[in-house]
């Protein structure tokens, strides 16, 4: 009888651990499928800010020559020039171009065209990048928080593997590299590339949007179907160990009682 209840209660402990095991397999396959489809989102709406911008910043104003104008300027720099960024004296290279936010001057209607897209994302801005020095250099940031606006010229280290994305784009598919940043956490910046009449190219508009919410709605998402796959297992337990018992348990029972019965009639 013990023996019995043995092979009932394991294969109804069998059925509940395998429902469980199935319930956090399917919520980590439900949560990368809901993460990449976040950052599909993000990666899309990046993009096609930047695709849509370039047309501003090559129709408002002249941002091909300012743009060779600081790439020029930083390529002449030496090393221990370049390391100066930051300070006013390495601001002091770059004073033949004009910044001053004159009415009608390239720089400041490039900011305010720049400026216009920044919806929905973190910044909207024209860089380039310099693959001898793996730098992407600033030329026009029109963020309103003065503590993170980068001036013109001023640049900040990127990856080699994000450089060379950028600078080797095909045109196929979507131009983007997301990366973790000391600055800013986990960040997604995406491009479009805007050439000159040779179709060389000059600049990137570029747009960052902060990928750090994902943990979050990835969180709430997992709460939310926490209880559903809870329910949903315990329905799978109940209905496999009501299934095992009836396949598995009550013939193996009917086997061994008719064993016993029969060892008895032998004995007898």
């Amino acid at each position: 009888m013990l023996k019995n209840k043995s092979i009932t209660t394991r294969t109804t402990l069998s059925s509940i651990i395998g429902s469980f095991l199935l319930a956090v397999i399917a919520l980590f396959i439900g949560l990368s499928i809901y993460s990449s489809s976040l950052v599909d989102q993000y990666v899309d709406r990046a993009f096609e800010t930047a695709r849509h911008a370039t047309r501003t910043a090559t129709g408002a104003a002249d941002s091909i020559t300012m743009a060779k104008e600081v790439m020029e300027i930083y390529r002449s720099l030496t090393p221990e020039q370049r390391a100066k960024v930051g300070t006013e004296e390495y601001l002091e290279y770059f004073s033949s171009i004009d910044t001053e936010m004159s009415p009608g001057g390239t720089y400041n209607v490039l900011v305010h065209a720049m400026s216009s897209f920044i919806i929905g994302v973190e910044d909207v801005y024209l860089g380039m990048y310099d693959a001898d020095t793996s730098a992407l250099v600033y030329i026009v940031d029109p963020d309103s928080n003065e503590e993170s606006r980068l001036a013109l010229g001023e640049w900040e280290e990127v990856s080699e593997t994000e450089c060379t994305k950028f600078m080797n784009w095909d045109g196929e598919g979507k131009l983007y590299d997301i990366s973790d940043t000391e600055k800013y956490g986990w960040l997604c910046t995406a491009g479009f590339p805007i050439r000159d009449e040779n179709g060389e190219v000059c600049e990137f508009v570029l747009v960052d949007v902060s990928v750090n919410s994902i943990a979050d709605s990835m969180n709430d998402y997992a709460i939310k179907i926490r209880l559903e796959l809870l329910i949903a297992a315990l329905a799978i337990a109940w209905f496999m160990s009501r299934l095992m018992k009836r396949m598995v348990a009550d013939p193996v029972n009917s086997i061994a009682k008719a064993a016993v019965s029969y060892g008895q009639l032998l004995g007898d």
